[in-house]
């Protein structure tokens, strides 16, 4: 199954990252597969 997820990062000029996880032997492996800006992610579209 896989997900996504807002974590913050220092690899982002935005500081926040949205990666795609899914759990692999019990252990969550995340990618990271875009930058994003925290705000605009609870301004409603």
């Amino acid at each position: 199954m896989r997900y996504y997820t807002v974590k913050q990062t220092y690899y982002c000029p935005t500081n926040y990252g949205l990666y795609e996880c899914r759990l692999e032997n019990g252990k969550e492996v995340c990618k990271l597969i875009a930058c994003v800006v925290r705000d605009s992610l609870t301004t409603p579209l």
